[in-house]
């Protein structure tokens, strides 16, 4: 989504803070074009303000990561970052190496104005593999990081947030299930701890 990377630390409001706005809208049936083995674009406008254009965007990153993430080259790069040495059934490692790989792996660059470019996983890994610069923003952040979780059998969706001082949903995070619950995580958030999102967009099941 548009906007730049959080800048200061998220910090957890005490309960005199307002309580958090959480929109449940109902994904949205979009038919997302094949990838073409390098980069896809998904035709789908930047959000104006409207809870259309930001359902429709997490729409579409929630279709992709499912995609994704049966994808074999995907599920190959998974291993790769865990290692041969990771525990088994150790869910909560597996998404904090994974984390770690997005943040450390991918340099932020906004999209083109005025559209909504996502680039394939397949070639942000295929970059990597290549040890080429890896670069996107939160959107290709967010569709990495959930692809690789979903390649390894581990929950995981897009979740719209209304920055501080925004109109309008205008960044992504993960949620990913883990310890029995969904947890939120941003892996644009580079050097920071997990900050807490006020307002946000989730898709319901």
């Amino acid at each position: 989504m548009t906007s730049l990377m959080i800048q200061s630390p998220g910090v957890r409001p005490p309960d005199s803070f307002p309580v958090p706005v959480t929109v449940k809208v109902t994904p949205l049936p979009l038919d997302i074009p094949a990838d073409t083995g390098s980069l896809t674009l998904v035709p789908i406008v930047l959000p104006h303000g409207h809870v259309s254009d930001a359902r429709q965007i997490l729409s579409a990153l929630a279709l992709l990561g499912i995609r994704y993430g049966q994808e074999p080259l995907v599920r190959i790069c998974a291993e790769k970052i865990l290692g041969v040495d990771h525990p088994d059934n150790d869910t909560a490692g597996a998404v904090d190496k994974f984390l770690i790989f997005v943040k450390k792996t991918v340099r932020y660059m906004p999209d083109p104005d005025g559209m909504e470019y996502v680039t394939s996983p397949l070639e942000l890994l295929s970059r990597w593999l290549k040890k080429e610069t890896v670069m996107g923003d939160c959107d290709d952040h967010v569709l990495l990081l959930n692809a690789l979780c979903l390649s390894v059998g581990i929950p995981a969706r897009p979740v719209g947030i209304q920055l501080p001082g925004s109109g309008w949903f205008n960044h992504v995070i993960s949620q990913v299930f883990i310890n029995d619950r969904w947890t939120d995580l941003d892996p644009c958030a580079k050097d920071m701890e997990q900050p807490f999102y006020l307002n946000r967009m989730e898709l319901s099941a």
